[in-house]
């Protein structure tokens, strides 16, 4: 599940610090966010569905840590970096950590099969316009059937 955007997410820290065009440093800083991105719904995902009721709020608790965590924490570890390590160390210890997260992803949860069938019926571009707030020829109904938009 999360193999392959911990990889990727990889080897774009990797590169972050070894790059010297304004060009080419934005695009990869905008993936590394997108990337970053897959991480925050994907554990909540885990959370929801492979443990046990009763233990989803104290593990959404323990997750939610790691704002506070971060914000308090940042700072001073920013500063550690840039005087003892180097600043690049800020991007390459996600080299480190990524894929030890998406190796225990791999370890740690159920092999579920993709219900292709939900895929094909999904109508993905129909939602996608609906969750912008947009309302156009995408978010026409196939014929026959009712409008869950309307």
């Amino acid at each position: 599940m999360l193999g392959v955007p911990s990889l990727l997410y990889a080897l774009v820290s990797l590169l972050i610090p070894l790059v010297r065009d304004y060009n080419v440093l934005l695009a990869l800083n905008i993936v590394h966010g997108l990337l970053l991105g897959t991480f925050v719904p994907a554990t909540l995902m885990i959370i929801l569905r492979n443990l046990p009721t009763r233990w989803w709020l104290p593990a959404i608790a323990l997750y939610s840590i790691r704002v506070g965590l971060s914000l308090n924490s940042g700072i001073p570890a920013v500063g550690f970096y840039v005087e003892h390590v180097g600043w690049q160390w800020l991007f390459w210890q996600d080299v480190i950590v990524a894929p030890l997260l998406g190796l225990f992803v791999y370890l740690g949860t159920p092999r579920e099969e993709i219900n292709t069938k939900l895929v094909e019926e999904a109508r993905l571009g129909r939602h996608a316009v609906a969750w912008n707030g947009h309302r156009d020829d995408l978010c026409r109904p196939r014929s026959g059937q009712p409008s869950e938009l309307a």
